[in-house]
């Protein structure tokens, strides 16, 4: 895994006040919330194995391999702080017919 400020990490523009979450935006974004693996997968192959988001005026780094996973799981302090994807879990509780629960562990 390449070692990379947060600044050099490819992703979708960022644009003032809604961050990459205009890529979900209907007639603009392309990316859609009720397909959201295929969203990711765009971003993959767009952009590469680390794609970077801003939602809410916070960063999301979405680490797609397995061996990238490995090396940041084991850079992690003894008691790591997560957040879970907010996005993800409004669009499973707005989406119940797509959707059973919000998720795994949501905090």
């Amino acid at each position: 895994m390449l070692s990379r400020s947060i600044q050099n990490i490819p992703g979708p523009r960022i644009l003032p006040f809604l961050g990459t979450a205009w890529t979900y935006l209907p007639l603009i974004g392309g990316d859609s919330t009720k397909c959201l693996h295929e969203s990711y997968k765009r971003k993959y192959l767009k952009y590469g194995k680390i794609v970077k988001e801003v939602v809410a005026g916070k960063h999301i780094v979405s680490v797609y391999d397995p061996i990238d996973m490995e090396t940041v799981y084991h850079s992690e302090d003894k008691w790591p702080w997560r957040i879970s994807h907010e996005v993800l879990l409004a669009i499973r509780r707005e989406n119940k017919d797509l959707y059973a629960s919000g998720g795994i562990v949501p905090t």
